[in-house]
This record gives C-alpha cells, sequence and structure tokens, in this order.
C-alpha cells in the first residue's frame, strides 16, 4: 500500500491561517467552500507550498499503475491551482515552493506554467528527489526568466544529469537576492548564475555523488562578480573534494564580498588568503584546522563578525590582537576526545583577551560528543566563566550546552560561572533568554525547570527586580541532591523567598530537616506544604532572624498543632510575624479549643482561609473570640456550607441580609480586618448588602 502524501498546502503570510488539499482524494464542491473563507480577505497574501510522495511507503506499486493513480494526482494538482487562481488570482501568491519526491510524476508542464502564471512571486522553490534532464532544466530556467524582473529568494534543490555543459539563456532577471543551489551534481546547474543581471547571495550544497569539482564552481562563482555580496559554500561531502591548492583561489577575486561561510573537511592544503577580501566582514569557517587556518593570517581587522569550529587545534600561533574591529565571535566546540580538553581551554583563554570588545559572544558545545558521555570538568567549566567575565556589560551572551552531560555538582559550577555575566537580561541559554522566561512565572521550580533549574537561578539572583519571585524544591530534586545541597547554602544566599512541594506523608520528618537545612540565613517568606513537620522550623529559628511570613497550605489545625504548641512560635520568633494559612480545615464546633490556640497568638499579623462548616452560632463565637483577643486579622476568607442558607427571591430573604451584614461589620468596626471573603451570597445581591465604610474589600460568592 502507498503511505505517500500528495498535498497542497496554502498559509497567510502570517502563517495565522492554513489550509490543506488532499490531491488523492479532492473533494472540489468540499474545496470550493474552504476556500472561499479562507480567501475572504482580498488584501492578504499567501504562501503556497507543494508536496508530492513525501512520507513513508513504496514510491511504485501495481495498483498506483493499474488505477492511473498519476493521471489523477496530475489531473487534481492542475483542477486545485485552478480554483486557487479563480478566487483571488495567483498574483497574490508571494512565497511558492514546489518539492516532488515521486519520481515517476511528471508534472513539468503544469509546474513551469504555474511559475509564468506567478508574476509577483518574492521567493521560488523548486526540489526534486530526482535528477532533471536537460532539457527540463532548461525549460525551468525559461518559465522563471518569463516577464519576470526580480526574485528575492530562488532556491533550485535537485541535481541534473551531465548531457550538456552550457544552456542557452535567452532572457535575464534584473536582481536576485538570494540564490540557493542544494544537491549540485553537475556543470550545467552553474548557468544558474546566469539568471540575474545582479545576484547578492548565493548558497551552494554539493551532493555526496558531485560530479563536480570545486575549482569549477568557484570559478563559475565568478560570473557575479561585481554583485556578489555573501558566499555561503558547504563542501563538506563533495566527494571530489579539494585536489589542488588552487580549488578556492578564485574567491580571491570577488572583491566585494562582506560574508563568507566555509564549511570542509579540511583547508590544509589550500592557499586561499582571507586577507585579499578587502571588503569581508563576517568570516565563518566550519572545518577541523579552522584555528590553524585563521592563524596563518597576519592581519584581520577588517572582520566584524568570526565563527570559528574549534576541535584539535593549536591556539598558540593565533594572533587574536589582530582583530580589533571584531564585535561578534561564535566558537563551535567540537571535542571528540578527553585529551582535546586541553585545546579548549586554550581557544577560551585565547580569545579572552578580546572578550572586551564583543558586541555578541556566542559558545556552543552541543557537537561536542565527548560531552555526550562524559561531564565538562572544572577548569573548562571555569574558563567558560573567565571569557563571561571579560566580556563588557553590554556583550549579549549566547551559550548551547545542548546534549552535554551535567550532574548536579557540575550544574552548580556552571551556574556559579553564570553569576560573572554582566548583561544577564540578554544571556540566552540554548537559544531560550532566561530573563525573559524568568518574567513570565511567580516562581522558580525545580519540578518544571528539572536540569536548567541552576542556571535559572544564576540569573535569577542578579535580578534585584525580580527578588518577590519563590524558589521551589520538589520531592525528588531533594531526594536525589542530599549530599550536594547541604554543603550549597552560599548559593541560595541571594534569594528570600522559599517553597516546597507537597510530599507523601511518610516523607515528612526527613523532608521538613533537608528542606530547613538549604535555606539562607536571609530567608523571608517559607511556603510550607500541608504535611511539615513543624517542628524542625521552631527548632532552627534562631538561625532566621529576618523571616516575615510563615504560610501553611491545606493545613488540619489539629494536626498543626500536634507537635507544637502556639507558644512555641511566639518563643521562637519574637519579630513581627505574618502567619498565613491558605486552606485551613477542620469543623470548627469540634476544634474550637485548637483555633482558639492560635488566635491568642498575640502581635502577630494571621491570614486566614476557613473551609469548613459553621453554623450561626459558631460564626458569631468566632468573630466575637477573635474581637475580644486579636486584632491582627487582617484577612479572612470563610468558605463554607453555610446553613443560613439564603432563598432566590430577594423580598423574602432582605432581613436575613441585613442581620448578616450588621454581624459582619459590626465586627470590622473592632477589629483591623482589611479584606473578607464569605462564600455563601449569590453575586446579583451584592449590590443590596450594606458595606462598613472600614471594610476595604468584600466579597460575597455562592
Amino acid at each position: 500500500m502507498n503511505n505517500l502524501s500528495y498535498q497542497i498546502f496554502i498559509y497567510k503570510q502570517n502563517k495565522s491561517e492554513s489550509v490543506a488539499i488532499d490531491l488523492q482524494k479532492a473533494d472540489f464542491l468540499a474545496l470550493q467552500k474552504t476556500l472561499g473563507s479562507f480567501f475572504r480577505n482580498k488584501k492578504d497574501l499567501f504562501e503556497v507550498e507543494v508536496k508530492l510522495g513525501y512520507g513513508s511507503g513504496q514510491l511504485v506499486n501495481k495498483s498506483n499503475l493499474l488505477e492511473k493513480f498519476y493521471d489523477k494526482i496530475r489531473d487534481n494538482l492542475k483542477s486545485s491551482m485552478n480554483h486557487v487562481q479563480n478566487y483571488f488570482g495567483l498574483e497574490m501568491i508571494q512565497v511558492f515552493t514546489f518539492q516532488n519526491f515521486d519520481c515517476l510524476l511528471n508534472v513539468d508542464d503544469i509546474l513551469f506554467q504555474l511559475i509564468k502564471d506567478m508574476q509577483y512571486l518574492k521567493e521560488l522553490i523548486v526540489g526534486s528527489r530526482k535528477e532533471l534532464s536537460c532539457l527540463i532544466f532548461s525549460q525551468l530556467i525559461d518559465a522563471i526568466n518569463f516577464k519576470r524582473q526580480s526574485l528575492e529568494k530562488l532556491g533550485l534543490l535537485f541535481g541534473v544529469k551531465e548531457d550538456q555543459n552550457d544552456i542557452t539563456i535567452n532572457r535575464k532577471l534584473d536582481y536576485i537576492k538570494h540564490l540557493f543551489l542544494s544537491e549540485l551534481t553537475s556543470a550545467i546547474q552553474l548557468n544558474a548564475f546566469k539568471l540575474a543581471q545582479r545576484i547578492e547571495e548565493v548558497k551552494i550544497l554539493t551532493s555526496v555523488d558531485s560530479r563536480l569539482q570545486i575549482e569549477t564552481i568557484v570559478d563559475q562563482l565568478l560570473i557575479t562578480n561585481s554583485s556578489l555580496q555573501k558566499l555561503y559554500l558547504d563542501i563538506d561531502q563533495n566527494r571530489y573534494y579539494l585536489q589542488s591548492k588552487n580549488s578556492l583561489i578564485s574567491i580571491e577575486k570577488l572583491q566585494n564580498l562582506r560574508t563568507l561561510y566555509l564549511k570542509a573537511l579540511s583547508l590544509k592544503n589550500e592557499i586561499l588568503d582571507i586577507q585579499k577580501l578587502k571588503k569581508l566582514e563576517k568570516l565563518s569557517l566550519i572545518f577541523s584546522d579552522a584555528i590553524d587556518y585563521l592563524s596563518s593570517h597576519s592581519n584581520l581587522n577588517q572582520l566584524v563578525e568570526l565563527e570559528l569550529d574549534v576541535r584539535a587545534c593549536d591556539v598558540s600561533l593565533l594572533k587574536v590582537n589582530n582583530l580589533k574591529n571584531l564585535r561578534t565571535l561564535h566558537l563551535n566546540f567540537k571535542q571528540n576526545l578527553k585529551k582535546e580538553t586541553n585545546n579548549m581551554i586554550s581557544c577560551l583563554q585565547k580569545f579572552s583577551q578580546i572578550a572586551h570588545q564583543l558586541d555578541e559572544l556566542s559558545l556552543d558545545f552541543s557537537e561536542s560528543s565527548y560531552f555526550w558521555q562524559n561531564t565538562m570538568n572544572t577548569q573548562l567549566i571555569e574558563s567558560i566563566g573567565f571569557v563571561f567575565e571579560k566580556c563588557n556589560e553590554e556583550t549579549t551572551i549566547n551559550l548551547n550546552n545542548q546534549k552535554c552531560l551535567f550532574n548536579t555538582e557540575k550544574r552548580f559550577e556552571l551556574a556559579h560561572q553564570m553569576m560573572k555575566i554582566k548583561n544577564y537580561k540578554k544571556f540566552s541559554l540554548n537559544g531560550v533568554c532566561i530573563y525573559d522566561e524568568l518574567c513570565l512565572d511567580n516562581e522558580i521550580s525545580s519540578s518544571t525547570l528539572g536540569c536548567k533549574f541552576h542556571y535559572f537561578l544564576s540569573i535569577f539572583s542578579q535580578c534585584q527586580e525580580l527578588r518577590n519571585k519563590i524558589v521551589n524544591f520538589d520531592q525528588k530534586y531533594l531526594q536525589d541532591n542530599k549530599s550536594i545541597l547541604e554543603n550549597k547554602n552560599s548559593f541560595f544566599s541571594n534569594f528570600k523567598n522559599f517553597s516546597l512541594s507537597s510530599f507523601p506523608l511518610y516523607e515528612t520528618k526527613q523532608l521538613s530537616e533537608m528542606f530547613i537545612n538549604i535555606l539562607p540565613q536571609e530567608v523571608v517568606f517559607i511556603n510550607l506544604p500541608k504535611h511539615f513537620y513543624m517542628i524542625y522550623l521552631i527548632k532552627n529559628s534562631k538561625k532566621f532572624k529576618h523571616i516575615q511570613t510563615i504560610q501553611s497550605e491545606e493545613i488540619q489545625i489539629d494536626r498543626f498543632l500536634e507537635t507544637i504548641q502556639p507558644k512555641q512560635i511566639k518563643e521562637a520568633f519574637t519579630q513581627n510575624l505574618n502567619l498565613k494559612f491558605t486552606k485551613m480545615y477542620s469543623n470548627y464546633s469540634e476544634n474550637k479549643k485548637s483555633y482558639q490556640d492560635l488566635f491568642e497568638l498575640k502581635g502577630y499579623v494571621i491570614e486566614i482561609k476557613l473551609i469548613c462548616s459553621f453554623n450561626k452560632k459558631d460564626l458569631v463565637e468566632l468573630f466575637e473570640f477573635m474581637k475580644n483577643n486579636n486584632n491582627n486579622i487582617i484577612y479572612l476568607n470563610l468558605k463554607t456550607k453555610y446553613e443560613y442558607h439564603l432563598p432566590i427571591e430577594y423580598k423574602a430573604t432582605q432581613h436575613i441580609i441585613e442581620n448578616y451584614t450588621n454581624l459582619i461589620t459590626s465586627y470590622c468596626t473592632d477589629t483591623l480586618i482589611q479584606v473578607l471573603t464569605i462564600s455563601t451570597f449569590n453575586n446579583y445581591l451584592i449590590e443590596h448588602i450594606y458595606l462598613h465604610p472600614k471594610l476595604l474589600y468584600l466579597d460575597l460568592y455562592f
């Protein structure tokens, strides 16, 4: 069975909407409705992508041939594009991509006509799995040039059979900004350089099966001599690799070149002199001996941006003082063996000499296969931090350590080095700006961030404006890193607010003790889970002299007071303390003594949410007790199945509401309560309730 897909994808230019047309079972009645809705705005611009025969499955089978499968695909492709043209006209298509993966699907005539009709294209990409004949390639060139003036991007992603070396180009475009040639296999494809009067950028990816020598490709580039400003040359996979020292020398004649990207196995035998490219500003050398090759140049002061592969190399001969105008540096570390570590360290130390002048620094270790199974040693991590420290306050730093193996100890070491980054707001780790991520959430959680937790903490430690955020530990993180965390109090000293996620009851004592041991003396806020063993906090109270708020979640009051007494809290924390209980369970009537013991804490601010049953007598008694014993409850939330139920009709309940309101406001008159939430009334009755002016906020909801 053939599982390959044959589809047309249409996108609005901002990618906000899209529609797909299946060419194997096109329903044109349904298609008309879909297109009518999709093209409702006549001012929209579109991108169209045709993908024929992609996916997994047999390319050829007997049923395809017997059922006239390919004729059906051809007809549906033609009909679908006619429908598109009828609805809004092909002139609204800005980007057209045509990928034919099916070697038996001959749709060249349809493609050529579409290209001719789309006169307002900005980008055109044509790809094919099979090699084209010289005749088809020539016809494609004619279709591209037909009445067209310019293209922003032209991609020709296919090989051509070597039937002949030259073709006739009857007409040229005025301008192509970016020309992309992939799967370059034969000399006839180099005629693409003749497609326009001016070509600014050329990107070439040679094929493994290429029959071309690199020297031939480079020599043909001279056709674009006066206009070519950017050259991307990937010859890494070419079978006819650099066969002489003169293979790339013609690049020296491209005197308007401003950007050069070279990807190869090696330039060991190449005599290309980069210094002769007087206008060159951006240079990328992606090959094994890139450092050695760069060291052979005495003056590269014209370079503004440099990208290098760092492998087994000797950086001792590299003169970085010859890069006085360098502003952007990308180093791709590709360590494969342990012995190459010293090369990495030497390279970092060498480039640290010019780190102060950089606007952007990127260090990429993601392709260092050695670190996929081995952790970085301390000296290398310290060298990374040394470069960070030498950068100026405006330098944007990007670090990529994806795939690299780090245990918790090494993550702490790297996180510590990140504290040396001056422009921490622009620092990116693996493509993500940590500061931007920090601004999104109220807490930094070990369970959510996983292995990134330490790095986020490192950047967070420098953000004065984010100091109110909470550092949250989860059970697994504490258990996995117990021995390491006990010696890391200094690392957490910059943080003031901490939280511990809920954990099983059987882990209560161990995790409670571990959490308290991690906390720095400077802690101000602590959030505790429902099973937390409060006695450990009491025992260590002298250590935490700055604590202001202790928040407990989902507490049963009898359990809370099971191991400690309120007087112990008073003795342990002599300073003014905010005790906040986000959810206090337990029936009030059955636990009056416990509640009263808690409310008798003098000099404390208490925020409490009681989730328990009250009758009117209980409520009055609770209010009276708090009024007589404590003036420090500023937030009271009574969420209850209160027995004071209200009928829906307002008139029948008016006197009940008035009595209830009088009870609330009389209490508020004699206390400092500021926020009172009572889950009893229907929302639409709120407007009829008299609010005492001292009550800053009253939320009554059902």
